[in-house]
């Protein structure tokens, strides 16, 4: 936290003040039927910060809000557009991944559980995505795409799980 207030406060202040401004709200139980591609990035985009928060300062409100966000989001049904398995469904693992390596000592044995099969559920279903045959449902047209953007993001959240979850 030196940092944070000396040499970094230029780049900390920002993300403090967005924190600061999400205490008190609450993830939705369910994403909606309609969610779009950006809510579900942003889902998972918003860990991040909650969760760097509460890592940096150690603050109950930040920690309660990266923990609230993170177990709320085990029980979704679906982390992506129609269940597709596409850039929501990355950015939803990348966040719920850094996010429970970050505030890990925060959460209680039992929530542990919930979130590493929850992250390892995910991380399967996308690693078939990518080692498996085309499916348009899961719009993974991305897997031999070398490339493109799609192919790397969706192989950095895949592999940031897997870091998060080795050893477990």
């Amino acid at each position: 936290q030196v940092f944070a207030n000396t040499t970094h406060q230029e780049i900390w202040a920002p993300i403090e003040g967005f924190v600061r401004s999400e205490l008190g709200k609450t993830p939705l139980a369910e994403p909606p039927k309609d969610g779009s591609l950006d809510f579900y990035r942003d889902s998972g985009n918003r860990l991040i910060p909650y969760a760097f928060s509460c890592l940096v300062t150690k603050n109950t409100d930040y920690c309660s809000l990266a923990k609230k966000y993170l177990l709320t989001y085990t029980g979704w049904q679906q982390w992506d557009v129609n269940n597709a398995m596409g850039l929501g469904l990355a950015h939803m693992l990348m966040g719920n991944a850094i996010a429970y390596d970050w505030i890990y000592d925060t959460l209680t044995q039992s929530e542990r559980d919930t979130v590493r099969e929850n992250l390892a559920g995910w991380a399967q279903k996308l690693y078939e995505a990518s080692h498996d045959g085309y499916q348009i449902s899961w719009q993974n047209w991305w897997r031999y795409s070398y490339m493109q953007n799609f192919y790397i993001i969706m192989h950095s959240a895949l592999g940031m799980a897997g870091l998060v979850l080795l050893g477990e």
